[in-house]
């Protein structure tokens, strides 16, 4: 039990040190740091930093992974090519990829609550929402066959005007001394169909909800406990399709007709 409690204490000061942010970070060598979303179409890549930036890398095919795939997903580090900015009057940018940090895997939220198999050791002390995902790291019991597909979350109440989100790991495990870390990008609901589901929640006046993640988990002692972050301020997607689609000052979206012809 000793040895579980030192692990725990690692866990926590591993998952307190992934307090997400959607800023860019840098340092001073100039490389900077990100959470991005990342879109390949026909082999040209460009990634969507949390805030809304636009990176354009000049070396995309070194961001292939091992078995030949991209993420959709993922803090990385960069550097800005030579004379390249990025600001509130410059959104877009050419960069160098230097590589990835972390991959958050995505996953689709479940509709339906999902029992818990194996309790998990932690949560991260926050979650945050960007580009219609929801953004959570925790920690569990290591095993074989390690997937992503054991974590499922669903919205497990709301109460206070706050919405309870439950992370659940859904694999039966052998509770060892040993544990995994994993950071997850569920799918988030359109807010439309929040407020169908849960017409009393209101957002503040910046159209943000409070959120909490909880889970079922164990202390130090091995006992049975619920695992709770911290409160945040959480947006849904206007529309579930185009995550990205916003309206405009007037609550108008804009729109473009185009078709296939021939000229003269």
């Amino acid at each position: 039990m000793k040895r579980m409690k030192i692990a725990l204490v690692a866990i926590l000061a591993v998952l307190m040190g992934t307090t997400f942010t959607s800023c860019l970070k840098s340092n001073s060598n100039k490389t900077n740091y990100a959470y991005v979303t990342i879109k390949s179409l026909m082999g040209h890549i460009t990634l969507t930093t949390d805030d809304g930036y636009e990176l354009i890398p000049q070396n995309a095919s070194q961001m292939t992974l091992t078995d030949g795939s991209i993420p959709e997903r993922a803090y990385i580090a960069f550097e800005l090519f030579e004379g390249e900015t990025l600001s509130s009057n410059n959104t877009s940018a050419k960069i160098n990829f230097i590589q990835y940090y972390d991959i958050l895997y995505v996953r689709y939220m479940s509709e339906q609550p999902v029992e818990t198999v194996t309790p998990l050791l932690a949560l991260s002390e926050n979650i945050w929402s960007a580009r219609g995902y929801l953004n959570v790291a925790v920690a569990y019991y290591t095993y074989n066959g390690d997937s992503s597909d054991d974590f499922s979350l669903y919205i497990d109440k709301v109460e206070n005007n706050v919405i309870y989100f439950k992370l659940v790991f859904t694999k039966e495990v052998e509770k060892t001394n040993t544990y995994s870390t994993k950071s997850l990008s569920y799918i988030l609901p359109s807010e439309e169909d929040i407020k169908a589901k849960h017409p009393d929640l209101t957002p503040d006046s910046n159209g943000y909800y409070k959120a909490v993640l909880v889970a079922d988990g164990v202390d130090q002692s091995g006992s049975e406990i619920e695992l709770k972050s911290n409160t945040s301020e959480i947006a849904f997607p206007l529309s579930y399709i185009y995550p990205d689609l916003t309206l405009d000052s007037n609550g108008y979206y804009r729109a473009v007709l185009v078709a296939d012809g021939v000229d003269q």
